[in-house]
């Protein structure tokens, strides 16, 4: 959002003027005092706004608008977010404590809370013997995972880090999401956490729940760090945008918040059962958010030797314990990776996994009863070292799980994992079930589209051209007369149109590390990598490590062949320690020829501290084929009286493939004009991007890669009530 400078003067008079606009607050002489929450870690000049509820009933999306705009029109203010689902408010950046009373005292809101700072609960690296304990009561284990259902017909919401979509585990099942994070990766993982997790719920070889639908909502950036106000950004989407069975996991911590905790109960009210973490702190869960909320089921974590783990949180807050420590689940790096970590953050998600079992099972159950069975039925009595916790290890056998029906097994025979393919193809796969027959084979495609096969051999023909070249994952997954599903997959890159010769696919470490990083000297060092290969840029991700005190002092660039300078850290962080980098996707690149030489420099701009380079490598994906010129098009808009793209639009449907990039904008692309405050929100089933301020001043520019096939509208409005026109350009690649 773009906020108006405002003038000391009238800053000063700022919280008069809300009490003049609204004197019914200053008749009833609320106390401010009373109505401000301050947080454990707050974020400077940040704050959350709830709004009070009239007595006449439940507000309406249009009546928070309307109640937000009327509230911050005096300090000429925007809201940074709104929320009209799971709580009814707002969020504002850059406000002074003075103003942030004054509203407080306003008889139209609840009250303000200080947005607080919210992060993974961490992780401790260190095959996953967590399935192998949740099928069965007491130890040993006897290195097996035994279930009957699967998580069909069950949708999981990671409220995390993203995920990588396109991981082999996943077999297809990632749906559209949400972001709350405006870095332009969109739902993509950049760094780990959140494909972990993701990993224990639904994945076909790590996962519970081996069938779910996973959501991403991604709430915490590329460091594993947000606020409350994005984590709630993040729940109300949940809340206003789900139908039909749904479990949501919450992996993340921070200090107390009565907003978030609000809410998560009303997602929970409103049928969707939440689990959480209880943190890894070696403390109370009761002191912290969202662990605290009685409504969730918040998990405590576990060792092979069924004691609770050195590091987790305890105490009445939490209702079930399940395996957290040393736990083995996908990765973010690339489609095959796996990592090894431990925290509640992987407990969390094996209990999330269980939930969608149970709603597989019995999909009309409330998030009520769906509480009720897990703690009902858990193992009890088998842990030490609980510290006033329940006594209760997850376990899933009452779910059908345990020495029942075994599942089948299924897997891909062509095309192999890895091949490069084009035109129509076929795609061939075996299937056999140990205790009954194979019922049915269902081919998952990159396009969205499936197909089953009845008969064997199983098979499906699938016409590559329906997606964007590039890396696609194609996923199977077999049913048994029973009703037991099995799955497997396997990734393909898609190459149509032409081309020659070795493309570009790799990763390029750098050689002759590490490099010391000589202290207050603006030459600083560099390191190069050579790139062989043919074909331009299709996706470049950076991999870096380097050790340093304080590394606000250090700035870095990355030069490609051809010259393009990128900057990756300008003296950014601060006094934090080591900048460190996972697969960082740059899009800066794209198009360039990607053989030369590549050039990482960094540079040390204070005194005192120092450090070295590490590490550091480049992953590219080439494109070697004769890509298709971009499509596109505009349009023109005139619209008064709107409310922020949501009424009163002139809208225009696109089509996507899987993989797709659509960039569209008032500004920021050729064909773009506006006059006046636009705003630009693009849907599919639900909104999947937004943007009101962008290009440094009031146009807007979005730019949204597609998870999944779909036509999608864009909508054209302007920001609040005001009016505007302009010429919405966009291009799809």
């Amino acid at each position: 959002m773009l906020f108006r400078k405002t003038s000391a003067l009238a800053l000063a008079l700022a919280p008069f003027a809300l009490t003049a606009c609204f004197p019914d607050a200053a008749d009833k002489g609320e106390d401010p005092d009373a109505k401000f929450v301050r947080a454990k870690d707050p974020v400077a000049g940040e704050y959350i706004v709830v709004l009070a509820e009239p007595s006449e009933g439940k507000m309406a999306p249009t009546q928070v608008m309307a109640a937000t705009e009327q509230l911050l029109a005096p300090l000429s203010m925007k809201p940074e977010l709104q929320f009209t689902a799971a709580v009814k408010g707002f969020t504002v950046t850059k406000m002074s404590e003075a103003d942030a009373l004054a509203l407080a005292a306003d008889s139209r809101v609840a009250y303000v809370e200080e947005n607080g700072v919210v992060s993974l609960n961490a992780t401790q690296t260190n095959a996953t013997w967590g399935l192998d304990r949740i099928d069965q009561n007491a130890l040993p284990l006897n290195q097996t995972y035994t279930y009957n259902a699967d998580g069909t017909g069950v949708k999981a919401y990671i409220i995390d880090t993203g995920i990588r979509a396109t991981h082999t585990a996943f077999g297809g099942r990632v749906g559209t999401g949400f972001t709350s994070i405006t870095d332009g990766q969109g739902t993509n993982d950049c760094q780990g956490h959140g494909t972990h997790v993701s990993g224990t719920v639904g994945s076909s070889t790590w996962g519970v729940a081996k069938n779910v639908q996973l959501i991403p909502v991604r709430v915490l950036d590329c460091q594993g760090s947000g606020t409350n106000a994005g984590v709630i950004a993040g729940v109300d989407w949940v809340t206003a945008n789900n139908s039909g069975a749904a479990v949501a996991n919450m992996s993340l911590g921070g200090g107390a918040s009565a907003t978030l905790d609000t809410a998560i109960r009303n997602l929970h009210n409103a049928g969707v059962t939440v689990v959480v973490a209880a943190g890894n702190e070696t403390q109370n869960a009761c002191n912290v958010s969202p662990a605290r909320e009685p409504t969730a089921i918040t998990v405590a974590s576990t060792t092979t030797a069924d004691a609770f783990s050195s590091f987790s949180n305890f105490g009445t807050c939490v209702d079930i314990a399940a395996p957290g420590s040393s736990i083995t689940s996908t990765w973010n790096t690339n489609d095959t990776a796996t990592n090894t970590i431990s925290g509640t953050s992987m407990a969390s998600p094996h209990v999330a996994g269980a939930a969608a079992l149970y709603l597989s099972a019995n999909p009309t159950a409330t998030p009520a009863q769906v509480v009720s069975a897990l703690t009902t039925n858990a193992s009890s009595g088998r842990l030490t070292g609980v510290q006033g916790s329940p006594n209760l290890l997850l376990y899933i056998g009452f779910i059908g799980g345990g020495g029942g029906n075994l599942p089948p097994t299924v897997s891909i025979t062509s095309p192999a994992s890895g091949a490069t393919v084009s035109g129509s193809i076929t795609i061939s796969a075996t299937a056999a079930d140990s205790d009954g027959t194979v019922a049915s084979v269902r081919f998952n495609l990159p396009d969205g589209t499936s197909v089953t096969d009845t008969t064997a051999p199983y098979s499906a023909t699938w016409n590559t051209a329906t997606v964007a070249n590039g890396a696609r994952t194609i996923g199977v997954t077999a049913t048994d007369n029973a009703g037991a599903t099995g799955a497997g997959s396997v990734s393909v890159n898609v190459s149509n149109g032409g081309g020659g010769g070795d493309c570009i696919n790799g990763s390029f470490p750098a050689a002759g590390l590490p490099l010391s990083i000589p202290d207050n000297n603006a030459t600083g060092i560099s390191s190069t990598v050579a790139v062989t290969g043919n074909g331009t840029v299709g996706s470049l991700a950076l991999s870096l490590n380097i050790g340093h005190t304080y590394r606000g002092d250090l700035i870095v660039t990355l030069t490609s062949p051809a010259g393009t300078v990128y900057s990756v850290s300008n003296r950014a962080g601060g006094s934090a320690d080591n900048l460190v980098l996972v697969d960082s996707a740059i899009t800066a690149f794209a198009g360039q020829t990607a053989a030369g030489t590549w050039r990482l420099s960094v540079s040390d701009r204070a005194s005192i501290d120092t450090g070295a380079l590490n590490s550091w490598s480049l992953k590219i994906v080439g494109n070697c084929g004769t890509t298709p010129p971009p499509t596109g098009g505009t349009f023109n808009f005139t619209a008064t009286n709107t409310n922020s793209a949501q009424q009163n639009t002139v809208n225009q449907n696109v089509t996507l493939a899987a993989g797709q990039k659509i960039t569209l904008g008032t500004c920021g692309i050729t064909g773009g004009t506006f006059t006046g405050d636009t705003y630009l929100r693009l849907f599919g089933a639900a909104q999947v991007a937004a943007n009101d301020d962008a290009c440094g001043g009031i146009g807007s520019n979005l730019v949204y890669t597609a998870t999944a096939a779909g036509t999608f509208q864009i909508r054209a409005g302007c920001y609040t009530t005001g009016s505007c026109s302009g010429t919405v350009a966009w291009t799809i690649q």
